[in-house]
């Protein structure tokens, strides 16, 4: 949940959800409600130079036909040298005694892993009688800004980590020729490995996985995104704009029968302001309009269901045009192929008009239940 920017439809739509309101993964493709079929992930700064470059070469011209791409510039800076710790949030904790290690979570160690999006793009946004594809340029960023866990997390998953390096040496001590003969004999990797013996770095990797996806007790995510429209040969206007900001609560209850982890009442709240200077004003016209989206959410998840009341609300200028959405939610995992939704509720703008869906997710592989 963060700042990002609504698509074109989603910003006329009369009603919106709290999904809608949510942080979008690459705020500068949703602000456009663009789909790119490629998008570039550049590994380093040359890389990415190196793709805005040749999609300057393949238009023949002074703008690209098509380019997106999405980075997040911190894994450029010496990524070798990262390690759990910065990936987890968790640091060291100074302290007056130097023989003692303790560790406390770095609250605002999600800033360094912010994501940038970017695209040049080649589409019709000004809702006029005129078919023209406008040159656009847009760019967006996402972040969160604080994510706060339980008070014993920090040192929980540096104690697990302490341990497996532990028990990792003593494999590799313990498989020593083994890995000796697979280092000369590579050809033979598959075969030697079988007879690799194990000492519990599995068990422990598992622990550490579910440390580090478990969900915090609070965050705060923001984005935004800015798009720049092309109006002919030279000229240039701000076309649309807009931000987003969530907050999400997460209370993990624990029960004889469930793992850790996999029950948790969740609250959230979302705003999205949204700008838009060439929005539809009726009769092939357009207009200046904005937009302020605010929405809510409370659910219950468990590993095979989970159950959820959401409500949204639109304000455009004055408490008459106010636009609510109400519904409540239902999710079920009858298998790990087959999944059961259902939703039930009101919009408000439409008296006595309800809302209610049943359907059925069926496919191959798996899909944890979300609403």
């Amino acid at each position: 949940m963060l700042i990002g920017f609504v698509s074109y439809a989603s910003a006329q739509q009369s009603t919106i959800s709290v999904k809608d309101l949510a942080v979008p993964a690459a705020p500068a493709f949703t602000l456009l409600d663009a789909t790119p079929s490629l998008i570039q992930t550049p590994g380093t700064p040359k890389a990415f130079i190196l793709g805005i470059s040749q999609s300057f070469q393949q238009s023949n011209g002074a703008f690209p036909q098509d380019y997106s791409a999405e980075f997040t510039p911190f894994w450029w800076i010496s990524p070798g040298s990262q390690s759990i710790f910065a990936v987890a949030g968790i640091k060291q904790k100074k302290t007056g005694d130097t023989t003692a290690v303790s560790w406390s979570q770095d609250y605002f160690s999600g800033l360094k892993f912010t994501n940038l999006s970017l695209g040049f793009f080649n589409k019709d946004m000004i809702p006029d009688e005129v078919d023209y594809s406008n040159k656009i340029f847009s760019v967006g960023f996402r972040s969160n800004i604080l994510k706060i866990h339980k008070q014993d997390y920090a040192h929980s998953i540096a104690q697990l980590v302490k341990e497996w390096h532990k028990i990792a040496q003593n494999e590799m001590d313990n498989n020593m020729d083994l890995l000796t003969e697979i280092s000369r004999h590579p050809e033979k990797k598959d075969l030697l490995k079988s007879k690799f013996v194990p000492s519990g770095t599995k068990e422990l990797t598992d622990k550490i996985n579910a440390m580090l996806v478990q969900k915090p007790l609070f965050s705060w995510d923001l984005s935004a995104a800015y798009a720049l429209y092309g109006l002919g040969d030279s000229s240039w206007s701000t076309g649309r704009f807009a931000a987003w900001t969530s907050f999400s609560s997460y209370l993990s209850i624990k029960t004889a029968e469930a793992k850790t982890g996999y029950n948790y009442l969740s609250l959230h709240a979302s705003i999205r302001y949204l700008h838009d200077n060439y929005g539809p004003g009726g009769e092939g016209l357009s207009r200046e309009q904005d937009y302020l989206d605010a929405g809510g959410k409370i659910m219950f998840e468990t590993k095979d269901y989970s159950i959820g009341f959401e409500t949204a609300a639109r304000f455009k200028g004055s408490s008459e045009n106010v636009k609510f959405r109400t519904v409540g939610m239902f999710t079920y995992k009858v298998s790990e192929n087959l999944i059961v939704h259902a939703a039930f509720g009101k919009n408000f703008d439409h008296p006595g008009k309800l809302i209610s869906l049943f359907g059925l997710n069926w496919g191959f592989g798996t899909e944890k239940v979300k609403i």
